[in-house]
């Protein structure tokens, strides 16, 4: 066994050159990976789940993060190697398709634009940030306020160290393509979309002001660096504490949140874990990290349909 873990690791050579210095022969650049791996600390969140001989892992991801997180530990990459799919909350890796979706379902009408709709003072401080950023404001006018208002927080997190770029998905994307294995988008970028458009134009406005006063305040900061430092210590009683923190939120943003996307979407991900548990087959599932902690999270509802789920 230990020899096919061996074997699994070595062969994500397609996937060193993130890391791995580059001078080096490309047996001394696998050596080195695995050297690394084996010298990681546990990151996130991993669970196994299981019903009877079936087994399905459950790995919470970060979104956004830093080059020094990775490689995950073997434990990981171990329970990633020996699944038949990668399973993801969105396959965002066809860039071509994510901007087309994101034109369909993200931006306003051409006809229009965010300056028609909102008041000079709060223009004036879009501006002040997309030039903080450097992100051009043509682009970011024509985005509906809740995917304005994602932008600038994901702009933010990179302005703080933080990039989607180096995002665990990316990670796990890169250990599977060198294995050559299916992913799986559990809802897929649409899906998640129409939760958004599903919010009043008050409630979008209501959001993109929160996000820029967030920013202004330096708490989207904060919550980033206390989110990503808890992921990679694996603290689930921290990452417990963000998690409750936005289900007392009584922002519009937070209430949305905490309601939409975690509590609702739980459930829904739960039932596709347990097809994905009866099929037979091995599937590594990995979403973000607060889907997992918290009430009504996942690993939870799992654990009340009657499997049996410990901590890896």
């Amino acid at each position: 066994m230990q020899r096919c873990v061996a074997a699994g690791l070595l062969s994500l050579c397609a996937f060193v050159p993130v890391w791995a210095d580059q001078t080096l022969d490309p047996a001394a650049n696998r050596q080195e990976l695995l050297r690394r791996m084996q010298a990681a600390p546990k990151r996130g969140l991993l669970y196994e789940a299981s019903f009877e001989k079936n087994l399905v892992y459950v790995f919470g991801t970060l979104h956004v993060g830093k080059a020094e997180f990775y490689p995950l530990n073997v434990a990981t990459i171990r329970a990633l190697t020996s699944s038949a799919f990668l399973v993801v909350e969105a396959d965002i890796q066809d860039q071509a398709a994510v901007a087309k979706q994101i034109a369909e379902l993200a931006t306003l009408p051409p006809s229009s634009s965010l300056d028609r709709y909102v008041t000079p003072i709060l223009m004036n401080k879009v501006t002040r940030l997309l030039e903080r950023y450097q992100f051009p404001k043509e682009r970011a006018i024509q985005m509906k306020p809740w995917m304005l208002a994602s932008t600038l927080a994901a702009l933010e997190a990179k302005h703080s160290g933080y990039d989607s770029g180096w995002g665990t998905e990316a990670f796990l994307f890169g250990v599977a393509k060198a294995q050559k294995k299916t992913v799986i988008e559990m809802e897929g970028l649409s899906f998640q979309f129409e939760i958004y458009n599903g919010l009043s134009a008050e409630e979008q406005l209501a959001i993109l002001e929160e996000t820029i006063v967030e920013i202004e305040k330096g708490s989207v900061e904060r919550r980033t660096t206390t989110l990503a430092d808890a992921w990679a210590r694996a603290s689930a009683v921290d990452l417990g504490k963000a998690r409750q923190d936005l289900r007392q939120s009584q922002s519009t943003f937070g209430k949305f949140s905490s309601t939409k996307m975690l509590d609702e979407r739980n459930a829904t991900m739960a039932a596709h874990i347990d097809d994905y548990l009866r099929s037979g087959k091995r599937h590594f599932v990995a979403v973000g990290v607060l889907h997992l902690v918290g009430e009504k999270n996942i690993i939870d509802l799992l654990k009340g349909r009657g499997y049996l789920v410990r901590e890896l």
